[in-house]
């Protein structure tokens, strides 16, 4: 059978494990945070990094880095690939990207977008996922969906108006095969930060 292999992504580089053993795939210069498995391109991963976006080739239980998308240049935390094959990405303190892939394989592409989400987020802790087909982005103002008409992501009350009306915060996980939406809500209150940075001033 197919030798069992895994990606990790840690701040000291890429590896591959394989069992007990874990050996680079580059040379250990790409601080990277998470994958995304493509399923439009067969054999190509991507990787968010602390600088970008990176492209990993998969051949025959090898892995290549590729290189990286001339497209982002912050910390990469969260992607997705839409129906298309394109791929979303956040970008810490930036907003949420977006790339026309053309061949990753060659990393070639569409000039990259970046967009802004409603409620005026930090952009600190953001997510972008692929539900039922729509991208959608979660943050410290609540969840946003992108929509296709207006080329812009919009407030998104789906999984309650709280979450579109920039009340409370949202990190969404993931979708499980049964369709259910896993997420983590918070309310979010600069204020009290203020207050205590007034009466405490050490």
């Amino acid at each position: 059978g197919m030798e069992e292999s895994l990606l990790a992504a840690s701040s000291s580089g890429i590896y591959k494990v394989n069992g007990t053993k874990a050996a680079l795939i580059e040379n250990g210069q790409h601080h990277a945070y998470t994958f995304v498995q493509s399923k439009t391109y067969p054999n190509i991963i991507y990787v968010g990094l602390r600088d970008g976006v990176g492209v990993i080739k998969r051949s025959s239980g090898s892995y290549t880095f590729i290189g990286k998308l001339d497209s982002a240049s912050g910390e990469v935390y969260s992607m997705a690939e839409d129906y298309n094959g394109d791929l979303w990405y956040t970008e810490r303190y930036k907003g949420v990207g977006f790339v026309d892939i053309i061949n990753p394989y060659q990393l070639i592409h569409e000039r990259p977008e970046r967009y802004i989400l409603p409620n005026k987020p930090k952009y600190d802790d953001i997510s972008v996922i692929l539900i039922d087909g729509v991208v959608k982005c979660s943050s410290e103002g609540g969840l946003a969906r992108f929509d296709i008409r207006t080329n812009e992501f919009v407030p998104d009350s789906s999984l309650g108006v709280e979450f579109a009306d920039g009340t409370t915060g949202m990190r969404i996980f993931s979708q499980d095969y049964k369709g259910n939406i896993w997420f983590e809500a918070y309310k979010y209150a600069p204020n009290r930060w203020l207050e205590r940075a007034v009466k405490y001033p050490n």
